[in-house]
C-alpha cells in the first residue's frame, strides 16, 4: 500500500509537465447586418440588392428565376434597366444581384443569388419576389448581359 500514496503526486508531477493546449475563444455572434451596399452603378444606377459589406457573415445560396428582362429604355444614351421575378428558397433569404463593370470586351455578367444566415431557423416555403434594378447610362459601346453565366441580350450605347 506504500506505492499507493505516490500515486497523487506522481499524477501532479506528471500533470505539471504536460503542456496545456487552450481552446480558442469562442467568438460571440455578429447582429444581423445591414451594412450599406458596396460600390454603386455607372450614372442613374439603382441597384438595392447590391452586395453588402457584411455579407461575407452569411451564407449564400441559389434563387429560383422566373422572368428576367432587359429594359433599354430610349433616351440618349439609353438607360439600362434589368427587371427580375422569381422566388427565394425561404422567407429569411436575402436577394442580392451583383452587378460588376463591363469586361473589356463588353460583357457585364450579373450574378443573381440568395444570402441567409446560417443556423437561422425558418419556415420551409419559398417568397416570391420581383425586383427592378436601374443599371444607368453606360460609356459609348456594343454590351452584352449575362445572368448566372445565360445570354440575356445585348444593348448599344452612345
Amino acid at each position: 500500500m506504500n506505492g499507493f500514496r505516490w500515486l497523487p503526486i506522481l499524477a501532479l508531477i506528471v500533470s505539471a509537465c504536460t503542456p496545456s493546449v487552450a481552446s480558442p475563444p469562442t467568438p460571440s455572434p455578429a447582429p444581423f447586418p445591414t451594412a450599406t451596399p458596396l460600390p454603386a452603378l455607372p450614372e442613374g444606377g439603382q441597384n438595392p440588392y447590391a452586395p453588402r459589406e457584411a455579407d461575407y457573415l452569411m451564407e449564400q445560396a441559389n434563387v429560383y428565376l422566373n422572368t428576367v428582362d432587359l429594359l433599354i429604355k430610349e433616351s440618349a444614351p439609353p438607360q439600362i434597366g434589368l427587371t427580375l421575378a422569381g422566388a427565394l428558397p425561404t422567407p429569411c433569404h436575402q436577394l442580392r444581384v451583383d452587378v460588376p463593370a463591363p469586361t473589356a470586351e463588353g460583357k457585364i455578367f450579373i450574378e443573381v443569388y440568395s444570402l441567409y444566415k446560417s443556423g437561422q431557423v425558418c419556415v420551409q416555403v419559398l417568397k416570391d419576389f420581383d425586383a427592378t434594378i436601374e443599371l444607368g447610362v453606360y460609356p459609348p459601346g456594343r454590351y452584352q448581359v449575362y445572368i448566372n453565366g445565360e445570354y440575356l441580350g445585348d444593348f448599344s450605347s452612345y
